[in-house]
């Protein structure tokens, strides 16, 4: 697999070779381009199967390359890795039909996670690329790992943006890539998981509903209440007294 680096930032471009080196796929670095212009005329030239690019860079974002490559007829899959995490670029890059969103710093087991994923999509036929970039065992896995770190750090004060620095995608990104796959948002799934675990927890005498509150994450137990209710039905006070009789 043929891979195209682009990045304004010389390190970065150091860095993300050393990191393609790394790699035990038969990957190889093909060209180096520190802007979007010159990226442009390198992927036509050098036909890579895979680009690397960030985002802002000089003469050409990588919005406007990626939309460019696509109008001269490259089929080549698209990484964006970036700095910024302006929900725009990431919608621009899922229209566009960019293959990830990671954002620096970027953590090496997300890189090499879209760089198999980009290895297994080109690896099948072409006929059957389209198919298998929709419905990837990527996401399968990606969903389990997600679901995974809810299930183990739900107590903490955890959201969408904690997740997606976690697994270094940009936020807008991977809500979009949970909401397809999962078929509910992320905020819905850890709303779900906190308020399964706290009327369990609002059943046990040794907790008050404010200990049930910071036990599932909620340092506001009024909010927690509010969430609760709109969630249950009801407030946890009338909860418990309907459970405990």
């Amino acid at each position: 697999m043929k891979i195209l680096v682009v990045d304004d930032e010389k390190w970065m471009r150091d860095m993300m070779e050393l990191w393609i080196n790394k790699l035990d796929n038969g990957s190889e670095m093909t060209g180096l381009a520190a802007d979007g212009q010159e990226a442009l005329e390198k992927a036509m030239a050098l036909h890579p199967d895979l680009i690397l690019a960030d985002i802002m860079m000089p003469r050409m974002n990588g919005i406007d390359f990626l939309r460019n490559l696509r109008e001269k007829g490259s089929g080549a899959l698209v990484i964006f890795i970036s700095g910024h995490s302006r929900f725009e670029f990431a919608q621009s890059a899922v229209n566009l039909g960019a293959l990830g969103y990671l954002l620096k710093p970027v953590d090496y087991g997300a890189f090499s996670a879209l760089i198999q994923k980009a290895a297994a999509i080109l690896a099948k036929p072409k006929n059957e690329a389209a198919e298998l970039f929709a419905e990837e065992d990527y996401y399968a896995a990606l969903l389990k790992e997600i679901k995974a770190y809810i299930a183990s750090h739900y107590t903490e004060g955890i959201g969408l943006e904690t997740i997606a620095r976690e697994f270094s995608f940009h936020p807008a990104y991977l809500s979009k890539l949970f909401n397809e796959h999962a078929k509910c948002s992320i905020v819905d799934y850890l709303t779900n998981i906190r308020i399964e675990k706290a009327k369990e927890l609002l059943l046990d005498v040794r907790y008050s509903i404010s200990d049930v509150a910071n036990l599932t994450g909620y340092q506001n137990a009024k909010y927690f209440s509010r969430v609760f209710k709109k969630s249950v039905g009801v407030t946890p006070s009338k909860y418990v007294i309907a459970r405990r009789r």
